[in-house]
């Protein structure tokens, strides 16, 4: 990617940046990643504001809800621990945020209260894991529903603890009355009702599977207050809504209260979900939780190059990330920055204009501690040698954007973020007859190389041996290949300890318990075994089918009937420590199967 080389070395202060207004409301393997979270946060910025006409908050197609999905999995470290999922009453909030949404009328919704849902689960047993998940899962009314084929039945939202690393609560949501219990499976994360499904007891539990409860329906897109405000909905992202720490930025006429990351006192830059910095938009459904919006940066092509021209004339043709790089994905949505990391007024000078005409800044001083730690901690290469810091500092390393609601953003050279990935993920597809099939792939943030080549999709011809003819030049492979970045990333916490001589084995069981075969379990070995040798002990952990899906969404035509998706991510320990393991349930292969792994390197 080809990048200007004189960005402008100011000798004098420079124009004077405007301080924030008062509140009035991202063929070779990469076989090294390096996870660095740069967080922050900004002064308090409030802006109130009310929507005039609610009809211009759609953004076309609009109003198409997808379900939240989640991973599945027992507790079988000997060194394991049991840590119960965190619920809506279960962390310390100081205070609880009704929604200010429309609604329905449908539903006369409440705080929610703690209860007790006996005799749901399916009898626990080696192949379901019913007794973590009926032990640990967390119930609680949230309404009364008051019109429709329902009337009378209370609402009940449920934490549900499905074993298995999974990057955000996975929700569920029943209708109660007397011993009748329905399970809504429209607004229930990652259900699925398939044979297979042994969690329930259906001689106690009534699936749904066509009525939604309107109040939880949320667009997938909306505007704000100008054409500068477009959000996007992500549809994984969930968790209990507490407004603690959270600074609110405007007011909806139909979603309501819209809320961001606080930057205050001990909860500044501080996600109050997780202890991350995340830097997303927040509304509080009616149920307790929280939706998650990301707002969209208008002046970024869909290949992240930054529609803008230098204050030398010149138009930008690089590659920028605007969040922190973290596992194969980003770990926050925006990288904001604190007002401890960069003082607007004295470190920052314009250095020309974005597509729409906003000013763009870069660092006066080319040795301040951002550009010096992107270029010792951050920027590694994985052949060759690391520019002179000469060099680097005059490819315009990094620039800066407030956005319209006053966040400092920062934009990082691509050539220069942290060169974590998901490491060599590969695709098996196995059909049962020999039939032309197409894939769709879509890392959130792209593909930094695909064999054969994925142009606009992968269109092969498969045979039931896994043998696949690409169509577009004749050549067989063994599998599908492709490496780049996700979305939203978050290290697991669940997982085993594993000793250094024990890898091999351990992988042997954990891979067929995870559904791979054994030509699948051998090639899975012969990549990453190698890179874990050096350290007495390991932390290892597998990502499931929702994971990848929130990663990097698959779209295989015929569709087919078994889907297998395997991430592992781990980490060289020096001494073993405390880990919460869990169940691993094994797909069975039915049919058309396709087959995933793939690996996160540290």
């Amino acid at each position: 990617m080809e990048t200007n080389t004189t960005p402008p070395q100011p000798q004098q202060p420079g124009p004077e940046i405007p301080p924030k207004q008062k509140m009035i409301s991202k063929p070779f393997v990469i076989a090294l990643g390096v996870i660095l979270l740069a967080a922050g946060g900004t002064a308090a910025y409030y802006v109130i504001r009310q929507s005039s006409n609610p009809d211009t908050n759609v953004l076309p197609p609009g109003g198409n809800i997808v379900d939240d999905s989640n991973t599945p999995g027992e507790p079988t470290d000997p060194m394991a621990t049991t840590t119960p999922p965190t619920g809506p009453a279960d962390k310390v909030c100081e205070s609880y945020t009704p929604t200010t949404r429309q609604l329905s009328g449908e539903v006369s919704w409440s705080k929610p209260g703690k209860i007790a849902l006996p005799d749901i689960f399916a009898a626990p047993n080696e192949q379901n894991g019913n007794a973590y998940t009926s032990q640990n899962s967390v119930f609680y009314t949230v309404g009364v529903v008051k019109s429709g084929k329902y009337k009378g039945y209370d609402v009940v939202l449920a934490d549900m603890a499905l074993e298995g690393p999974a990057f955000y609560p996975i929700y569920y949501h029943f209708l109660k009355k007397g011993d009748a219990v329905v399970l809504l499976a429209k607004n229930s994360g990652s259900f699925v009702d398939s044979p297979d499904d042994q969690t329930f007891n259906k001689s106690k539990v009534t699936i749904d599977s066509a009525y939604a409860i309107a109040d939880l329906n949320y667009l997938e897109q909306f505007r704000g207050m100008n054409a500068k405000e477009v959000f996007k909905k992500n549809q994984y992202d969930t968790f209990e809504f507490c407004g603690d720490g959270l600074r609110k930025v405007f007011s909806d006429g139909v979603l309501g209260d819209v809320y961001t990351t606080g930057t205050d006192g001990a909860n500044g830059g501080k996600d109050f979900a997780r202890g991350t910095s995340s830097y997303g938009f927040y509304l509080a459904a009616p149920d307790g939780t929280a939706i998650s919006y990301q707002l969209v940066i208008d002046f970024v092509g869909t290949d992240n190059v930054p529609h803008l021209t230098w204050s030398d004339g010149t138009a930008n043709t690089a590659e920028y990330k605007y969040t922190d790089i973290g596992g194969c994905g980003s770990v926050n949505y925006l990288s904001v920055m604190a007002p401890d990391k960069i003082d607007r007024a004295n470190d920052l000078v314009k250095a020309g204009k974005n597509s729409f005409g906003e000013d763009i800044y870069v660092l006066k001083d080319m040795n301040h501690p951002v550009l010096r730690d992107i270029y010792d901690n951050q920027y590694f290469v994985y052949q060759g040698e690391k520019v002179s810091y000469d060099e680097f500092t005059k490819s315009w390393p990094v620039f800066f954007w407030i956005d319209p609601f006053g966040d400092l953003v920062k934009f990082q050279n691509a050539k220069f973020v942290p060169l974590a990935e998901c490491g060599k993920p590969v695709i098996y597809l196995y059909p049962q007859t020999r039939e032309q099939v197409s894939v769709r792939l879509a890392p959130q943030d792209g593909f930094s190389y695909t064999e054969p080549e994925y142009g606009t999709g992968w269109d092969v011809i498969a045979d039931p041996s896994g043998v696949l003819v690409n169509v577009s030049d004749g050549k067989s492979y063994p599998y599908l290949f492709w490496e780049g970045r996700g979305g939203m990333y978050q290290e697991p916490t669940k997982g085993f300890v594993v000793a250094e001589n024990e890898v091999h084995s351990f992988l042997q069981e954990k891979l067929a318990l995870l559904g791979l075969n054994a030509k699948e379990s051998a090639d899975f070995e012969e990549f990453w075994e190698p890179r874990m040798k050096g350290a007495p002990y390991y932390f290892i952990s597998f990502l499931g089918n929702s994971v990848m899906d929130q990663l990097a969404p698959l779209s295989i035509t015929p569709a087919p009937d078994t889907v297998i998706r395997v991430l592992m991510d781990f980490r060289p320990l020096q001494a073993p420590v405390a880990s919460t393991g869990y169940h691993m349930k094994t797909p069975v292969r039915r049919g058309f199967t396709v087959v995933e792994w793939g690996g996160v390197l540290r």
